[in-house]
């Protein structure tokens, strides 16, 4: 099975090097829905790319090239093998995907630097070399502010998942693990975090955590910060 993705994979990734190079102001905000957190051996389900405002570009399920059974996915996203049988391959939407994200000036993702982006990649999609790729996980566990020790290492603050994040900042859709539904709660969470407010309260918060750090530890350590187990960031 693996030979046979890898050559999926690489006849999609010939289909996003093909793509024409038109570079836009697009702010897009994609989301995907796979069939486990390997980037490796599990595929892509389903994927949506939304702008900021919240208007839908694109939208798709796909029937996996290979894997057959998804179930400890499928209790998450419910999206079972049976609902995508008669869907396209990924290879058959790859190219609108990538006309889209490979052109936009913008990338936003929640987990998207850890978990969404890793897939895109081993399918062939690269992002223009000067796009801003945004992950509002990262930033928002800042604003939410809640601290996490690490042994030794600087503290940091804990990620926290979408739906808890969207909750915090007053948003107040539904249908979770719908990739565009995820998509459009994710653009709301970021205007949230250019808002005044939010931004002032990232900057006292990382300022409260540098003078955490030098408190608890003398001086900011230069150890690295341990491996996050993703589960945390995409269960509810």
């Amino acid at each position: 099975m693996e030979h046979e993705l890898d050559a999926y994979r690489k006849q999609c990734a010939d289909i996003c090097a093909a793509v024409p190079k038109n570079p836009t102001n697009l702010k897009l905000v994609f989301d995907l829905e796979t069939t486990g957190l390997n980037p490796a051996e599990d595929e892509i389900l389903e994927a949506a790319i939304v702008t900021t405002d919240g208007n839908i570009l694109f939208e798709s399920r796909f029937k996996p090239a290979c894997v057959t059974e998804w179930p400890k996915a499928q209790n998450i996203n419910g999206i079972s093998p049976e609902m995508v049988a008669d869907a396209p391959g990924i290879i058959d939407k790859i190219g609108e995907m990538a006309a889209l994200l490979q052109n936009a000036e913008t990338i936003i993702g929640y987990n998207g630097k850890h978990f969404d982006i890793p897939f895109l990649e081993c399918y062939g999609i690269r992002f223009r070399p000067d796009a801003m790729v945004s992950d509002p996980m990262l930033d928002g566990a800042v604003v939410y502010g809640e601290l996490r020790t690490n042994n030794g290492a600087p503290s940091t603050y804990k990620w926290k998942n979408l739906k808890t994040m969207a909750d915090f900042c007053g948003y107040t859709g539904s249908n979770w693990h719908n990739a565009a539904a995820d998509c459009i709660a994710t653009a709301y969470v970021w205007q949230r975090l250019q808002e005044p407010d939010m931004r002032e309260r990232y900057e006292q918060n990382m300022q409260a955590l540098k003078e955490f750090n030098d408190w608890e530890l003398g001086a900011i350590s230069e150890s690295p910060i341990p491996d996050f187990d993703i589960s945390q960031a995409i269960s509810l």
